[in-house]
């Protein structure tokens, strides 16, 4: 009895040693998914401006607008999948045109209104009416301008609109005090929430994707602008940039990881990318001018 139950431990023993041994295949870990998202820009390398894109997973640029005159201003609607952006012809002949986000062309209606702004959903629209002393901010619905409402009414200049990412709120510039401040206006309640209060001139801005904080550009006068991070429920700012290069046409890529900006190096204009995390710059053109740095996610 005794060797029969020492010869079933051994057993055991073996089996226990053999299931432990270590195996030689392969094992193969999951590969991490690469969001992509482009950033689109403008250059004059062909006879006027057209619209290129550029891809952050794959770091390559690709042409999507080649017409016979220029294109310039590319803004994403990206709950619609499409980018509006202007346009005009040989003679100069304006025109707002829409394309999907290879370039290919969209044929819908547009409002006919020369520089209004679509909210990310595409369902409404802001645009700048001006008179000989002051300009005002008017919002529509994309589909029916009789519902046209102001929503400035201070005095002075109030322009440069962008569209939080829920298309609730438009931060915009104002300058009643005396100087750039940025404000902020809310739809749901009809209410102006003044963001800065400053010496420094505000220009250029851009939110994140959470709308839970915006980047802007600020400087003093007759000094180079520098990108600043402020946080919407404490206003809290943050430098993000102190250079002698005037960083403009900000724009937040939707990850996080980046913001774009349009800069003059060495006598050129080109585009640049600010890593947010390294703060590493990359700078992803050259040969002639470039600007208009705007993201949009990858629906294709």
């Amino acid at each position: 009895m005794k060797k029969f139950s020492l010869f079933l431990l051994l057993c055991l023993f073996l089996v226990h040693c053999s299931s432990t041994e270590p195996t030689t295949e392969e094992v193969k870990l999951p590969v991490p998914e690469i969001k992509e998202t482009y950033l689109y820009y403008i250059g004059d390398r062909g006879q006027g401006f057209d619209i290129y894109r550029w891809n952050s997973a794959t770091r390559k640029e690709e042409q999507v607008t080649d017409g016979l005159g220029w294109e310039w201003q590319p803004i994403p609607v990206p709950e619609k999948n499409y980018l509006i952006y202007n346009s005009t012809d040989t003679v100069g002949n304006f025109q707002r045109r829409a394309m999907r986000p290879d370039g290919t062309p969209l044929d819908i209606d547009l409002p006919p209104i020369d520089d209004f702004i679509p909210n990310p959903q595409g369902e409404k629209l802001v645009w700048q009416k001006k008179d000989e002393v002051d300009a005002q901010l008017w919002v529509a619905s994309m589909e029916n301008l009789s519902d046209s409402m102001p929503i400035t009414e201070m005095k002075g200049y109030n322009g440069r609109p962008k569209w939080s990412p829920d298309g609730n709120q438009i931060l915009f510039i104002g300058d009643q005090s005396g100087s750039n401040e940025l404000y902020l206006y809310d739809l749901p309640s009809a209410k102006t929430r003044r963001i800065t209060d400053n010496e420094l001139r505000e220009k250029y801005t851009s939110w994140t994707k959470d709308g839970k904080s915006i980047v802007t550009t600020m400087a003093e006068e007759e000094m180079p602008n520098d990108i600043y991070r402020i946080d919407l429920a404490t206003l809290e700012v943050t430098q993000l940039t102190k250079t002698s290069i005037n960083e403009s046409e900000i724009s937040m890529d939707p990850q996080g990881c980046y913001v774009s900006y349009h800069a003059q190096l060495d006598g050129r204009d080109d585009i640049f990318l600010l890593e947010l995390e390294t703060k590493d710059v990359l700078q992803i053109t050259s040969k002639g001018y470039h600007g208009e740095t705007v993201w949009m996610e990858a629906k294709e």
